[in-house]
């Protein structure tokens, strides 16, 4: 199995961490890491060099939590103490946003501070 190489990682981890605005990192099935910055409001792809692959920009307030559908969307979790946005949002691999569900609250529908998101085999989200 291959494998990120940490010393490579370095280069782009100050562009990653700007004001210490990363909250979630997760792989993706292509092997490339996945970071939310809440900073730069960006999605950073990261290879296996350690090099920004791309990256695109999101509306979220406070990336919490991030994965991927059983499509390939990215699933991000936005939790922001600020707006209470407490929402799920869902983008596709290029960025854009297809969806989003929740709001404050703890009625039918609603989130409280959805801090992580995970998806099943099935395609469940959590």
């Amino acid at each position: 199995a291959k494998t990120l190489d940490i010393q490579k990682m370095n280069k782009v981890q100050k562009e990653i961490m700007i004001g210490g605005a990363c909250y979630a990192v997760t792989c993706g099935s292509d092997g490339m890491l996945y970071a939310g910055n809440d900073n730069t409001k960006e999605i950073l792809v990261i290879n296996r060099a350690g090099q920004i692959a791309r990256k695109f920009k999101h509306d979220c307030d406070h990336v919490y939590g991030i994965t991927f559908s059983k499509s390939a969307n990215i699933v991000i979790s936005d939790c922001s103490r600020r707006r209470f946005n407490h929402v799920i949002k869902i983008y596709t691999p290029t960025g854009q946003l297809v969806s989003q569900f929740g709001g404050r609250g703890s009625k039918q529908g609603q989130l409280s501070y959805p801090m992580g998101v995970a998806v099943n085999e099935e395609g469940h989200l959590f």
